[in-house]
């Protein structure tokens, strides 16, 4: 089926724009660290930084639009950058293929 939806917007039918989400963080959330035998670890919580990315690549005209932030992403912030990317100044549908999302076996082709 994303076959059919790439050949599409290769054609000129409408624009397919993969987007995703992505946070790091500088250090893991788990420290590894050593107790005494019969003790359970015990580690002090580590101050890190974290970066947080929205990401879309139009599939069209390879061109990437991203948001980097410091904090969690919330459904609203999505939203906002969904709506702010540049539009195409027609009436065409826009495609949207979200990372992380599976898409039902029953809807994949096997070559």
């Amino acid at each position: 089926m994303l076959n059919k939806i790439k050949a599409g917007a290769q054609l000129g039918h409408y624009p397919l724009v993969y987007f995703d989400e992505a946070g790091f963080a500088a250090s893991p959330p788990v420290q590894y660290g050593w107790s005494p035998r019969g003790k359970p670890h015990e580690t002090e919580p580590q101050e890190h930084d974290r970066r947080s990315v929205l990401g879309a690549l139009n599939y069209t005209d390879k061109t990437l639009f991203y948001q980097k932030t410091s904090r969690k992403i919330t459904r609203n912030e999505v939203i906002d950058f969904l709506k702010h990317l540049p539009q195409q100044g027609d009436h065409r549908p826009e495609i949207f293929y979200v990372g992380k999302v599976p898409i039902p076996s029953r809807d994949l082709k096997k070559k």
